[in-house]
């Protein structure tokens, strides 16, 4: 029996017009579309490409204890995923894993495809990444010519984190959430405050913009926030 083909495809940071005209077409074509989901809420990503699914379509969507560190829990949950996947492509099912922003961008799709690309055939969808869209409504080039760009994830501890803020360029700090009152203090030890634009939900309605020191009270940032610090004008 021929195997299914696994797509690993980018639905974009939230805006429902931006997913690629390609991922609109494989996701109309599929027989499953896939998503993952924390084990206490909604899957986002399933969120943002509801209405493109068909009725013929099952839909699935995997549980993943997203609070856990990296480790036993969380390599099990992917394993049992990649496991039911091949289930479904071993019958001959082609299924779309959908992700936001991009797959391969600390994307969840990216464990899924070590575990079954020696096995099946798995074409990428790129996505646009929350990074891009973030720039795009500060209206702001993240880099010019051989200005370097910087990604820092906040879950770092700060022996990791005050390295990457001293390289020359654009910085941009992504997963904030319940870091945000530890990165608001580092920010503020090394004079970055002023510096520091925080955007959440980028694209969404509930879009936020603001500056970081604005937000000193908050205890906490939405798990969709960016902090974009530029070392000179652009």
């Amino acid at each position: 029996m021929r195997k299914g083909i696994l797509y690993g495809i980018g639905v974009g940071p939230g805006d429902k017009e931006l997913i690629t005209l390609k991922a609109y077409r494989i996701l109309q074509s599929v027989d499953i579309v896939a998503a993952p989901a924390a084990d206490n809420g909604d899957s986002f990503a399933n969120a943002i490409i509801a209405d493109y699914i068909q009725p013929h379509q099952e839909n699935i969507i995997f549980r993943f204890p997203i609070m856990a560190v990296a480790g036993k829990e969380l390599y099990n949950a992917y394993d049992s995923m990649a496991d039911q996947l091949r289930h479904y492509l071993d019958l001959g099912k082609n299924i779309a894993l959908i992700c936001e922003g991009d797959p391969l961008f600390y994307g969840s799709f990216a464990y899924i495809l070590m575990r079954l690309q020696d096995d099946y055939q798995i074409d990428i969808i790129p996505g646009v990444s929350s990074v891009m869209t973030g720039a795009a409504m500060l209206k702001k080039p993240l880099v010019l010519r051989h200005d370097i760009c910087v990604i820092i994830p906040a879950t770092l501890d700060n022996d990791a984190i005050v390295p990457a803020l001293q390289l020359q360029g654009t910085k941009i700090l992504i997963k904030i959430s319940r870091h945000w009152q530890r990165i608001y203090h580092l920010l503020k030890n090394h004079h970055m405050l002023d510096h520091a634009t925080i955007i959440c939900h980028a694209s969404l309605p509930q879009q936020k913009i603001m500056m970081a020191k604005e937000a000193k009270d908050e205890n906490t940032l939405p798990y969709f926030a960016l902090i974009y610090i530029y070392d000179k004008q652009i």
